[in-house]
Parts: C-alpha cells; sequence; structure tokens
C-alpha cells in the first residue's frame, strides 16, 4: 500500500507492506514501512501483542524488506517451532 501526502513540497509517498503468515495456532503479521530510501522499519505482532520484534533495516524494495525482516524475527524462535517455521519458510521464499 501507498498513500501520496497532499500538499508536501516535494510530494511524500509513504510505503507499508504487510504479510500475515497463520499455521496452526500460530498468526503473526509482519509490517514494513518505508522511512526513506532503502530504510525500512520492521514490525512483528500477533493478535494479543502488538510488537513481538521491532527494528530497522536497509535494503532495496519492499519484498527484500520483508524478507530480511522475517529473516531476523525467525531468530527469535526456536527452531522447529511453529512461528519459526512460518517465518523461516517466508524469508527464503525466491521472488
Amino acid at each position: 500500500m501507498s498513500t501520496r501526502i497532499e500538499g508536501a513540497a516535494p510530494p511524500v509517498i509513504l510505503i507499508t507492506a504487510k504479510a500475515a503468515l497463520a499455521a496452526g495456532t500460530a498468526c503473526l503479521c509482519l509490517t514494513v514501512t518505508q522511512e526513506s530510501g532503502n530504510l525500512w522499519r520492521y514490525n512483528l505482532s500477533e493478535p494479543k501483542n502488538s510488537r513481538l520484534a521491532y527494528g530497522k533495516i536497509i535494503v532495496p524494495g519492499h519484498m527484500a524488506a520483508l524478507r530480511r525482516a522475517a529473516e531476523i524475527c525467525a531468530d527469535g524462535y526456536q527452531p522447529g517451532s511453529i512461528e519459526r517455521g512460518l517465518l523461516d519458510a517466508f524469508a527464503q521464499d525466491s521472488p
């Protein structure tokens, strides 16, 4: 999703991309928002916790940002967990 901010000089376009990941009892939402150029802010959330993980990364493009954020967030889960599997699978998905 992109939003154009009217009245800004020069015009400003904000880009936000979201990935919803779900399996079994796990339901995660990974969001990246472009701050400027290739700088992205990411946030991982679930229905009862709006900020499981967050940070900033530098990569070109929203899909690369989502995949890199998934890779980083996956490290916060035990290998073999549903959440780790969801994030690993998304991070390894080819463009």
